[in-house]
Protein backbone atom coordinates (compact mmCIF):
# COMPACT_ATOMS: atom_id res chain seq x y z
CA UNK A 1 0.00 0.00 0.00
CA UNK A 2 1.46 3.30 -0.60
CA UNK A 3 0.79 5.95 1.47
CA UNK A 4 1.03 10.05 1.80
CA UNK A 5 4.07 9.77 3.88
CA UNK A 6 5.66 7.58 1.42
CA UNK A 7 5.06 10.34 -1.38
CA UNK A 8 6.19 12.97 0.45
CA UNK A 9 9.37 10.78 1.38
CA UNK A 10 10.64 9.80 -2.04
CA UNK A 11 11.25 13.46 -3.65
CA UNK A 12 12.67 14.59 -0.24
CA UNK A 13 15.31 12.04 -0.26
CA UNK A 14 15.96 12.49 -3.74
CA UNK A 15 16.26 16.72 -3.18
CA UNK A 16 19.08 15.68 -0.19
CA UNK A 17 20.69 14.16 -2.61
CA UNK A 18 20.94 16.53 -5.07
CA UNK A 19 21.73 19.80 -2.95
CA UNK A 20 22.42 18.43 0.66
CA UNK A 21 26.05 15.61 0.04
CA UNK A 22 26.97 14.18 -3.30
CA UNK A 23 24.93 14.69 -6.34
CA UNK A 24 23.27 11.73 -8.10
CA UNK A 25 25.87 9.55 -10.18
CA UNK A 26 28.89 10.69 -7.64
CA UNK A 27 30.44 8.49 -5.10
CA UNK A 28 32.38 9.80 -2.29
CA UNK A 29 36.13 8.91 -2.01
CA UNK A 30 36.46 9.64 1.45
CA UNK A 31 34.56 8.95 4.62
CA UNK A 32 35.22 12.33 6.60
CA UNK A 33 36.88 9.46 9.24
CA UNK A 34 39.10 7.34 7.68
CA UNK A 35 41.81 6.88 5.51
CA UNK A 36 40.58 3.32 4.10
CA UNK A 37 40.53 3.26 0.43
CA UNK A 38 43.74 5.69 -0.03
CA UNK A 39 47.57 3.98 0.25
CA UNK A 40 50.65 6.07 1.64
CA UNK A 41 52.83 6.99 4.32
CA UNK A 42 50.48 7.17 7.38
CA UNK A 43 53.09 8.77 9.15
CA UNK A 44 52.36 11.62 6.60
CA UNK A 45 48.95 11.81 5.86
CA UNK A 46 46.19 11.54 8.46
CA UNK A 47 42.68 12.69 8.78
CA UNK A 48 41.79 15.79 10.73
CA UNK A 49 38.78 17.64 11.60
CA UNK A 50 36.72 15.67 8.88
CA UNK A 51 40.04 16.28 5.68
CA UNK A 52 42.88 14.44 5.07
CA UNK A 53 45.76 16.10 5.89
CA UNK A 54 49.52 15.80 4.68
CA UNK A 55 52.95 17.65 5.71
CA UNK A 56 53.50 19.52 9.02
CA UNK A 57 54.66 22.81 9.92
CA UNK A 58 58.14 21.15 11.47
CA UNK A 59 59.04 20.56 7.43
CA UNK A 60 58.78 18.22 4.75
CA UNK A 61 61.71 16.89 3.90
CA UNK A 62 60.13 15.63 -0.04
CA UNK A 63 57.01 15.16 -2.18
CA UNK A 64 54.53 12.80 -0.53
CA UNK A 65 51.47 11.25 -2.31
CA UNK A 66 48.20 9.42 -0.76
CA UNK A 67 47.07 7.31 -4.06
CA UNK A 68 43.58 5.89 -4.41
CA UNK A 69 43.62 1.87 -4.20
CA UNK A 70 41.22 2.04 -7.14
CA UNK A 71 42.31 3.30 -11.20
CA UNK A 72 40.31 5.78 -12.98
CA UNK A 73 40.06 6.81 -16.60
CA UNK A 74 37.51 8.97 -18.00
CA UNK A 75 35.46 11.02 -14.72
CA UNK A 76 34.59 13.98 -13.34
CA UNK A 77 36.82 14.84 -9.59
CA UNK A 78 35.47 17.25 -7.25
CA UNK A 79 36.95 18.10 -3.88
CA UNK A 80 38.09 20.88 -1.20
CA UNK A 81 41.43 21.74 -0.97
CA UNK A 82 43.56 24.15 1.51
CA UNK A 83 47.43 24.92 1.62
CA UNK A 84 49.04 26.65 4.92
CA UNK A 85 52.34 27.43 4.91
CA UNK A 86 55.52 29.30 5.86
CA UNK A 87 58.80 28.82 4.58
CA UNK A 88 60.17 27.04 1.26
CA UNK A 89 57.96 25.60 -1.96
CA UNK A 90 54.23 26.08 -0.25
CA UNK A 91 52.21 23.24 -2.45
CA UNK A 92 50.15 20.93 -2.94
CA UNK A 93 48.17 19.23 -5.96
CA UNK A 94 46.07 16.20 -7.18
CA UNK A 95 47.32 14.05 -9.35
CA UNK A 96 45.56 11.88 -12.03
CA UNK A 97 46.13 9.58 -14.58
CA UNK A 98 49.62 8.77 -12.32
CA UNK A 99 51.62 5.82 -11.43
CA UNK A 100 53.79 6.03 -8.41
CA UNK A 101 57.78 5.77 -9.38
CA UNK A 102 59.64 2.93 -7.72
CA UNK A 103 62.65 5.46 -7.43
CA UNK A 104 62.20 7.66 -5.72
CA UNK A 105 59.67 5.62 -4.34
CA UNK A 106 58.07 8.68 -3.09
CA UNK A 107 57.32 10.28 -6.25
CA UNK A 108 54.70 9.98 -8.97
CA UNK A 109 54.02 10.58 -12.31
CA UNK A 110 51.14 11.81 -14.34
CA UNK A 111 49.23 15.37 -14.25
CA UNK A 112 48.32 17.21 -12.01
CA UNK A 113 45.66 20.15 -11.06
CA UNK A 114 48.71 22.22 -8.91
CA UNK A 115 47.30 24.29 -5.64
CA UNK A 116 49.52 26.64 -4.15
CA UNK A 117 50.92 30.21 -4.32
CA UNK A 118 51.31 31.95 -8.26
CA UNK A 119 50.56 27.76 -9.29
CA UNK A 120 46.60 27.22 -8.45
CA UNK A 121 44.90 26.06 -11.12
CA UNK A 122 47.99 25.01 -13.63
CA UNK A 123 48.05 21.84 -15.49
CA UNK A 124 51.25 20.25 -14.60
CA UNK A 125 52.90 16.98 -15.71
CA UNK A 126 54.87 15.48 -12.75
CA UNK A 127 58.30 13.66 -13.28
CA UNK A 128 57.85 13.55 -17.10
CA UNK A 129 57.70 17.01 -19.09
CA UNK A 130 58.50 18.39 -15.88
CA UNK A 131 55.90 21.51 -16.69
CA UNK A 132 52.86 23.28 -16.64
CA UNK A 133 50.69 22.00 -19.52
CA UNK A 134 48.50 25.00 -19.18
CA UNK A 135 49.17 27.83 -17.12
CA UNK A 136 45.69 29.01 -15.21
CA UNK A 137 45.28 32.67 -15.78
CA UNK A 138 46.93 34.56 -12.79
CA UNK A 139 44.87 37.68 -12.79
CA UNK A 140 42.06 35.08 -12.99
CA UNK A 141 43.07 32.89 -9.88
CA UNK A 142 44.19 36.22 -7.87
CA UNK A 143 40.32 36.90 -8.31
CA UNK A 144 38.70 34.06 -7.21
CA UNK A 145 40.97 31.55 -5.11
CA UNK A 146 40.95 32.47 -1.29
CA UNK A 147 44.71 31.45 -0.23
CA UNK A 148 44.95 29.65 3.47
CA UNK A 149 41.55 28.92 3.19
CA UNK A 150 39.19 26.58 1.41
CA UNK A 151 38.53 26.26 -2.21
CA UNK A 152 36.73 23.94 -5.02
CA UNK A 153 38.22 22.38 -7.58
CA UNK A 154 36.63 20.31 -10.38
CA UNK A 155 39.00 18.08 -12.64
CA UNK A 156 37.28 16.64 -15.70
CA UNK A 157 38.95 14.17 -17.57
CA UNK A 158 36.84 12.63 -21.29
CA UNK A 159 39.21 11.08 -23.58
CA UNK A 160 42.70 13.23 -24.03
CA UNK A 161 40.68 16.16 -23.23
CA UNK A 162 41.10 17.56 -19.79
CA UNK A 163 39.57 20.15 -18.05
CA UNK A 164 40.18 22.00 -14.70
CA UNK A 165 37.33 24.50 -13.03
CA UNK A 166 38.38 26.49 -10.06
CA UNK A 167 35.81 27.72 -7.54
CA UNK A 168 32.98 27.40 -10.66
CA UNK A 169 35.55 28.85 -13.05
CA UNK A 170 37.42 27.62 -16.04
CA UNK A 171 41.05 27.55 -15.28
CA UNK A 172 42.63 25.00 -17.63
CA UNK A 173 41.49 23.58 -20.78
CA UNK A 174 43.61 21.03 -22.49
CA UNK A 175 43.61 18.39 -24.79
CA UNK A 176 46.53 15.74 -24.67
CA UNK A 177 47.98 14.93 -28.73
CA UNK A 178 50.82 12.54 -27.53
CA UNK A 179 49.30 9.21 -28.12
CA UNK A 180 52.05 7.68 -25.81
CA UNK A 181 50.73 9.40 -22.51
CA UNK A 182 48.24 7.01 -20.32
CA UNK A 183 45.42 8.06 -20.21
CA UNK A 184 43.99 6.28 -16.94
CA UNK A 185 45.61 5.61 -13.81
CA UNK A 186 45.54 6.65 -10.34
CA UNK A 187 44.62 9.91 -8.60
CA UNK A 188 46.42 10.91 -5.26
CA UNK A 189 46.69 14.35 -3.03
CA UNK A 190 49.97 15.95 -2.77
CA UNK A 191 51.84 17.68 0.07
CA UNK A 192 55.08 19.61 -1.49
CA UNK A 193 58.37 19.00 -0.52
CA UNK A 194 61.17 21.38 0.84
CA UNK A 195 58.53 23.54 3.00
CA UNK A 196 57.29 23.61 6.17
CA UNK A 197 53.43 23.28 4.93
CA UNK A 198 49.92 21.40 5.51
CA UNK A 199 47.95 20.45 2.75
CA UNK A 200 44.31 18.96 3.38
CA UNK A 201 41.42 18.05 0.83
CA UNK A 202 37.84 17.10 2.23
CA UNK A 203 34.98 16.33 -0.06
CA UNK A 204 36.01 14.13 -2.35
CA UNK A 205 33.93 12.89 -5.13
CA UNK A 206 33.88 10.98 -8.00
CA UNK A 207 31.28 10.57 -11.27
CA UNK A 208 32.90 7.43 -13.17
CA UNK A 209 32.08 8.31 -17.27
CA UNK A 210 32.00 5.53 -19.62
CA UNK A 211 35.32 4.77 -21.05
CA UNK A 212 34.57 5.65 -24.44
CA UNK A 213 33.01 9.28 -23.27
CA UNK A 214 34.39 11.90 -25.33
CA UNK A 215 34.20 15.88 -24.65
CA UNK A 216 31.86 16.52 -27.92
CA UNK A 217 29.37 13.66 -26.23
CA UNK A 218 29.86 14.67 -22.89
CA UNK A 219 29.56 18.45 -22.10
CA UNK A 220 30.41 20.48 -19.15
CA UNK A 221 27.81 20.59 -16.57
CA UNK A 222 27.61 24.29 -16.52
CA UNK A 223 28.03 25.07 -20.39
CA UNK A 224 25.20 22.77 -21.15
CA UNK A 225 22.76 23.90 -18.40
CA UNK A 226 23.73 27.74 -19.70
CA UNK A 227 24.31 26.81 -23.02
CA UNK A 228 27.86 28.21 -23.30
CA UNK A 229 30.68 26.62 -24.40
CA UNK A 230 34.24 26.27 -23.22
CA UNK A 231 37.21 27.75 -24.92
CA UNK A 232 40.11 25.68 -25.66
CA UNK A 233 43.07 26.79 -23.24
CA UNK A 234 40.15 28.45 -20.70
CA UNK A 235 41.25 32.01 -22.71
CA UNK A 236 41.56 31.71 -27.19
CA UNK A 237 42.51 35.08 -29.07
CA UNK A 238 39.89 36.75 -31.27
CA UNK A 239 40.93 38.77 -33.79
CA UNK A 240 38.44 42.09 -34.46
CA UNK A 241 36.65 43.58 -31.61
CA UNK A 242 32.41 42.80 -31.53
CA UNK A 243 29.72 44.70 -29.96
CA UNK A 244 30.15 43.18 -26.91
CA UNK A 245 33.89 43.52 -27.10
CA UNK A 246 33.68 47.19 -27.10
CA UNK A 247 31.34 47.76 -24.44
CA UNK A 248 33.56 45.61 -22.31
CA UNK A 249 36.89 47.72 -23.22
CA UNK A 250 35.08 50.68 -23.04
CA UNK A 251 33.54 49.69 -19.38
CA UNK A 252 36.77 48.83 -17.86
CA UNK A 253 38.59 52.60 -18.98
CA UNK A 254 34.99 54.04 -17.20
CA UNK A 255 35.50 52.11 -14.22
CA UNK A 256 39.06 52.73 -13.84
CA UNK A 257 38.66 56.44 -14.21
CA UNK A 258 36.15 58.40 -16.24
CA UNK A 259 38.89 60.92 -16.87
CA UNK A 260 40.68 58.25 -19.25
CA UNK A 261 39.28 57.87 -23.07
CA UNK A 262 40.05 54.24 -25.23
CA UNK A 263 41.87 54.94 -28.37
CA UNK A 264 42.42 51.20 -29.40
CA UNK A 265 42.02 47.74 -28.44
CA UNK A 266 45.45 45.68 -29.32
CA UNK A 267 44.32 42.54 -28.31
CA UNK A 268 41.30 40.70 -27.72
CA UNK A 269 41.09 36.95 -25.32
CA UNK A 270 38.08 35.81 -24.28
CA UNK A 271 37.39 33.03 -22.14
CA UNK A 272 33.43 31.54 -21.67
CA UNK A 273 32.12 30.37 -18.64
CA UNK A 274 29.65 31.33 -16.18
CA UNK A 275 28.90 34.77 -18.13
CA UNK A 276 31.89 35.78 -20.55
CA UNK A 277 35.63 36.76 -19.32
CA UNK A 278 37.36 39.38 -21.90
CA UNK A 279 41.24 40.06 -21.15
CA UNK A 280 42.21 43.34 -23.31
CA UNK A 281 45.50 44.91 -23.80
CA UNK A 282 44.10 48.33 -24.47
CA UNK A 283 45.50 51.48 -25.10
CA UNK A 284 44.19 54.71 -23.50
CA UNK A 285 44.57 58.35 -23.15
CA UNK A 286 45.27 59.17 -19.87
CA UNK A 287 45.70 63.41 -19.59
CA UNK A 288 47.18 63.27 -23.26
CA UNK A 289 49.25 60.48 -22.77
CA UNK A 290 49.18 57.08 -24.54
CA UNK A 291 49.85 54.52 -22.23
CA UNK A 292 48.76 50.51 -22.21
CA UNK A 293 47.19 48.95 -20.25
CA UNK A 294 46.00 45.05 -19.28
CA UNK A 295 42.25 44.65 -18.21
CA UNK A 296 40.41 42.21 -16.90
CA UNK A 297 36.56 42.57 -17.55
CA UNK A 298 33.69 39.74 -16.75
CA UNK A 299 30.07 39.88 -19.12
CA UNK A 300 27.64 38.57 -16.26
CA UNK A 301 25.02 36.57 -18.10
CA UNK A 302 22.29 39.66 -17.23
CA UNK A 303 25.00 41.70 -19.09
CA UNK A 304 26.33 43.57 -16.37
CA UNK A 305 30.12 44.67 -16.24
CA UNK A 306 32.79 43.45 -13.68
CA UNK A 307 36.34 45.12 -13.84
CA UNK A 308 37.84 42.34 -12.17
CA UNK A 309 41.49 43.68 -12.80
CA UNK A 310 43.26 46.73 -14.46
CA UNK A 311 47.16 46.53 -14.47
CA UNK A 312 49.60 49.37 -16.52
CA UNK A 313 51.44 47.90 -19.14
CA UNK A 314 55.31 49.60 -19.37
CA UNK A 315 56.21 50.46 -22.62
CA UNK A 316 53.11 52.29 -24.42
CA UNK A 317 53.74 52.85 -28.39
CA UNK A 318 51.81 54.75 -31.25
CA UNK A 319 52.53 51.53 -33.64
CA UNK A 320 49.01 49.96 -32.37
CA UNK A 321 47.02 47.04 -34.51
CA UNK A 322 43.94 49.16 -36.53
Amino acid sequence: MTTRSNLIKTPLILLCLSVCGVASGEVSLFDGKTLDGWDGNRAVWRVEEGAITGGSMQGNPNNEFLTTDKRYRNFILNLDYRIVGSDGFVNGGIQFHSERLKDPAYEMIGYQADAGPERSGNLYDESRRRKALVEADKMLVAQIEKPGDWNRFEIRCEGPRIRITLNDRLVADYVEKDPAIPLEGLIALQIHGDNKAIASYRNISIEVLPDDASAEETKHPASSKLGLEAVPGGFSEIEKPDDETLAAAQFAVSARDPNLKLKDIEKIEKQIVAGTNYRLTIMVSDHGKDRRALALVLRKLDGQHVLTSWRWVEGASSDAKK
